[in-house]
């Protein structure tokens, strides 16, 4: 076994590893979304980089694909979720996760794709299993208990329990 003694190095390979595995999810592209949001790719592609550039739509850039591709939580049959402005807005109170900041989405990805105990099916009372779910997955059948995590954890104190 083969230890990394460089921690930097550690983290950044299980940042490209853990950035490699979201993008295998096959996030849409834009000329897949188009049709969703009823608009030709060329509009589709800019209303979709001026929704992200506004932190209202999360966008992260695919180096294999050469492109943008779009988180598929964000989108259900009719276009946009309804409430993923409320998630974003929360979302930016939490240091590293605005928009200005995480320019290039992938701070919010590993947020939103990571597991919390708190999103359990026993935490939300949806039955006992109580191993964390992740945001994303239960942005569009608990929204509130996302847009909530993410208030929270914007206002966490970490020097609280000093």
């Amino acid at each position: 076994m083969t230890l990394d003694r460089d921690p930097l190095l550690a983290a950044r390979k299980a940042t490209l590893q853990l950035r490699d595995e979201l993008l295998d999810l096959d996030w849409p592209s834009v000329a897949e979304l188009a049709p969703l949001l009823k608009r030709q790719a060329d509009q589709a592609r800019a209303w979709l980089l001026e929704e992200h550039k506004r932190g209202r739509i999360l966008a992260v850039w695919s180096q294999r694909d050469a492109d943008f591709v779009f988180p598929s939580f964000q989108f259900d049959h009719e276009g946009v979720h309804p409430r993923l402005e409320q998630l974003f807005d929360a979302l930016s109170g939490i240091p590293g996760l605005d928009p200005t900041t995480d320019r290039g989405g992938w701070a919010r990805a590993f947020w939103l794709y990571g597991c919390s105990a708190r999103l359990s099916d026993a935490a939300l009372g949806f039955g006992p299993n109580e191993d964390g779910r992740a945001a994303s997955e239960r942005f569009k059948t608990a929204p509130d208990a996302v847009i909530e995590l993410a208030r929270e954890e914007a206002t966490f104190d970490p020097n609280s329990a000093w």
